[in-house]
């Protein structure tokens, strides 16, 4: 799971940013219906909001959304191709949908790119249950 870091970042309208730190409030109490309404509200004021796409696909993960959820990642590939987040989230997408080469493919990109922490741990433990 992608830490849920509140922004408090310029160019992003201050709207969008109190949404999406709300969002990042209810998930950590596993509100994620609840956060997906305020990431849908961040994402309309400011739709290249990376963060509040890899975020809502993290929710829609835990709901079961697996479709949706790859949909937000890839959204998040598209507007960040540079962010290892982004690829860590879809493939963490990719593996609960049990597209096996796809999740390998962006969990390395992830690993590749600087991933650090506890996503990079559990980058490596997936990518080494699923051979890679």
């Amino acid at each position: 799971m992608l830490p849920l870091v509140i922004i408090r970042a310029g160019g992003i309208p201050g709207q969008a940013v109190d949404h999406y730190n709300r969002g990042v409030d209810l998930q950590a109490e596993f509100k994620f219906s609840e956060a997906i309404e305020e990431y849908d509200k961040a994402i309309e004021i400011h739709p290249e909001f990376m963060e509040a796409y890899c975020n809502r696909a993290m929710c829609h993960g835990a709901l079961g959304n697996l479709d949706q959820a790859l949909a937000d990642a890839s959204s998040a590939v598209e507007l960040a191709p540079s962010d290892p987040h982004s690829y860590y989230v879809r493939g963490l997408a990719y593996a609960d949908k049990g597209v096996n080469d796809r999740a390998i493919a962006d969990l390395q990109k992830a690993l590749d790119l600087g991933l650090g922490g506890m996503e990079e741990a559990l980058a490596t433990s997936i990518l080494e249950q699923l051979g890679s």
